[in-house]
C-alpha cells in the first residue's frame, strides 16, 4: 500500500516538482505519470494550477473515451484535516 503521509508524498513528489509551483502540482504530476500513465512531456501541458484558474488543477482531454477529466489537487500537512467539496469553484 502506497504511504501518502505529508512528509512521505513530499519526497515522492519531488522529481516532479516545477519551481514557481506547488507541491500539490508535483504530486498531481506524479498522479498522471504513475496512475493515468501519461507520458511526463503530456503532463506539463495538462497541469495548469496557477492564480486565477478557479480550482482547476489539470485538465486531460481523453480522445479515447472521448471524456474531459478535470483535476483539483491538494496537499494537507495535518493528516487530521479532511477535504470538502467546497474548493471547485
Amino acid at each position: 500500500m502506497l504511504n501518502l503521509d505529508y512528509t512521505n508524498l513530499v519526497q515522492i513528489a519531488q522529481p516532479y516538482k516545477v519551481p514557481g509551483r506547488e507541491e500539490a502540482s508535483a504530486f498531481l504530476s506524479w498522479f498522471l505519470v504513475n496512475i493515468y500513465r501519461l507520458d511526463i512531456i503530456e503532463v506539463q501541458d495538462i497541469v495548469c494550477d496557477g492564480h486565477g484558474d478557479k480550482g482547476i488543477d489539470g485538465i486531460y482531454v481523453n480522445e479515447i473515451e472521448e471524456c474531459i477529466d478535470i483535476f483539483q489537487s491538494k496537499t494537507v500537512q495535518n493528516p487530521g484535516k479532511t477535504l470538502g467539496d467546497t474548493q471547485l469553484k
